[in-house]
């Protein structure tokens, strides 16, 4: 579980792993999508360790207006996934997170096709969720393995 003192850390965690598989001397060139932003808390930290090609997407307008005052993002998409398409541009990003927004009454678990969608070929998705959902996280692992059955991505890593 991605906890720490009973708090969720997977936005530390998500930092981490990224910074350590993107060079420094990329950062700023590798186009970013935060989706689930909430109030842009993921992409500060991002823009702090120099990356600055952030985009977000986020179905509340409270939380947009938030993220927009940290001025880390450069375009925001208010739109839920999974429900259908949402307008990001196809094979954009380099890099495409979630932090938070799987499970229930979140992002629904199919809502991982639609990141796929919005990476480049051969860009990372990253999701970093609490683990306490076992149904959604089972629903989840057996989708994203469906999903490499189909050749739509490969996974690298689940930990």
């Amino acid at each position: 579980m991605i906890l720490e003192d009973g708090k969720f850390k997977g936005h530390s965690i998500l930092v981490e792993t990224l910074t350590k598989e993107v060079p420094e001397c990329r950062r700023k060139e590798v186009r970013v999508l935060d989706v689930a932003a909430g109030t842009g808390l993921v992409g500060v930290a991002l823009a702090q360790k120099g990356f600055t090609n952030l985009d977000a997407l986020e179905p509340s307008e409270c939380m947009l207006e938030c993220l927009r005052s940290k001025n880390v993002y450069t375009n925001t998409f208010q739109e839920f996934v999974g429900q259908a398409h949402t307008s990001v541009p196809q094979g954009c990003y380099d890099v495409v997170f979630v932090v938070g927004g799987m499970g229930y009454n979140h992002i629904p678990y199919t809502g991982v096709l639609e990141f796929v969608r919005f990476a480049k070929p051969g860009g990372l998705v990253m999701i970093c969720m609490r683990q306490d959902e076992e149904d959604y996280l089972t629903q989840l692992k057996e989708y994203m393995n469906s999903l490499e059955e189909q050749q739509l991505w490969k996974k690298v890593n689940i930990g």
